[in-house]
């Protein structure tokens, strides 16, 4: 059940990061 919830919490945490990143990427060129 912890693994699961660790699971949960990184994919909540990185999903917003990943986003931000392609955004950022976009706009900054690099």
């Amino acid at each position: 059940m912890k693994k699961f919830m660790m699971l949960l919490f990184v994919g909540l945490v990185s999903l917003p990061l990943i986003a931000i990143d392609a955004e950022a990427r976009r706009m900054g060129g690099g």
